[in-house]
């Protein structure tokens, strides 16, 4: 089942995946930090968020022009230099800068849940569940390699937590590297991209059961 397309998803998965977790850990402690106004503390936390389901809306029709290639290329670029860009905010303290960076954090995030889809196009049919289900899988190890990240680097630098930050940035350009290797398999289904509903299209169904 393992080829090198599912290879290079796989280091994708768990190097791209350790953004959302340290963002959720450290942007509402930062946060509180660089802010007096208590709940504006989540604000950079709440903006990752709302980039990734902001991102979702164009990741796949950007890489059905693109590729698969250039989509996940780009968000691993993207990623590490925000990340960047958060770590610089972070020592300076600057609140605004700090939530750009996790709002773009966010949309590169959008790309990287393509994984699971890109995955299904690289295996055969019968291999579809078990490629799924180990990128699912290595999500958790991103979330393990995420948590201990915070941990370990948090004092590197003067500024506590800028350390996170810059470790955060060099873990999530690895994948770009892999990328440069990926063959695209196939373009995207044109009724993938159709099917997919809109936020507004979400909100406004009245037939949703939670």
């Amino acid at each position: 089942m393992l080829n090198r397309n599912l290879f290079i998803l796989s280091i994708g998965q768990i190097f791209s995946f350790t953004s959302p977790v340290v963002s959720v850990l450290l942007s509402g402690i930062i946060g509180a930090g660089m802010t007096n106004v208590n709940y504006l503390a989540t604000l950079p936390t709440a903006l990752m968020i709302v980039g990734t389901a902001v991102g979702s809306l164009f990741a796949s029709k950007i890489m059905k022009m693109k590729g698969r290639k250039f989509g996940f290329s780009l968000a691993s670029i993207i990623n590490s230099f925000f990340s960047l860009v958060c770590a610089y905010a972070v020592f300076i303290n600057n609140f605004n800068l700090f939530c750009l960076g996790n709002l773009a954090i966010g949309l590169s995030v959008s790309f990287a849940q393509q994984y699971r889809f890109a995955a299904t196009e690289s295996v055969k049919t019968s291999n579809i569940p078990k490629a799924i289900s180990l990128i699912l899988l290595l999500g958790i190890v991103a979330s393990l390699l995420g948590a201990n990240i915070v941990s370990i680097t948090k004092e590197f630098y003067i500024t506590t937590y800028v350390g996170s930050y810059l470790a955060m940035s060099l873990l999530t350009i690895i994948p770009f590297f892999f990328f440069l290797f990926y063959q695209n398999e196939k373009k995207i289904d044109e009724a993938q991209i159709k099917s997919q509903k809109t936020i507004l299209e979400l909100l406004s169904n009245k037939n949703i059961q939670l």
